[in-house]
């Protein structure tokens, strides 16, 4: 398990899969579940850090992954900003159910984010040009 795994693809299988449910408060609440629980994932859970489950298992965030020649890479350094990114995201697809808009804002909100946080871990920054386009051709 890798933290862009965790922190960039997940969020994007979710902002996919937050155009399923038909019912706007239903859309909102898994979107502000979701953003929650990776909130508090970030805050909590260590990376690069061995976690002794049990005895005989142990778990291992690893920093960085490998795609198409490029490294994304999460430090422990950027736990409190994915922290607190994922924690005003889950206000904002909590709120967008009194406004009635979060059938179209949650989705796009987390797709957004995902790629916002792809951006900022790329290696090398210049590739980060690219995904800020591709997000803000999502807008």
């Amino acid at each position: 398990m890798n933290a862009p795994l965790i922190w960039i693809g997940i969020p994007l299988i979710l902002a996919i899969l937050l155009w399923l449910p038909s019912r706007t408060k239903v859309t909102a609440f898994l979107g502000g579940i979701s953003a929650l629980f990776l909130a508090a994932s970030a805050w909590f859970i260590p990376i690069d850090t061995a976690i002794r489950i049990s005895d005989a298992l142990s778990l291992k965030i690893a920093v960085s992954i490998d795609i198409l020649g490029r490294q994304i890479s999460i430090t422990p350094a950027d736990k409190p900003l994915l922290a607190l990114l994922y924690g005003m995201a889950a206000i904002w697809f909590f709120g967008s159910s009194a406004a009635g808009i979060a059938r179209r804002l949650v989705p796009l909100g987390m797709g957004i984010l995902a790629l916002f946080i792809a951006s900022l871990s790329v290696k090398p920054f210049l590739y980060a040009a690219l995904i800020i386009e591709t997000a803000i051709l999502i807008a």
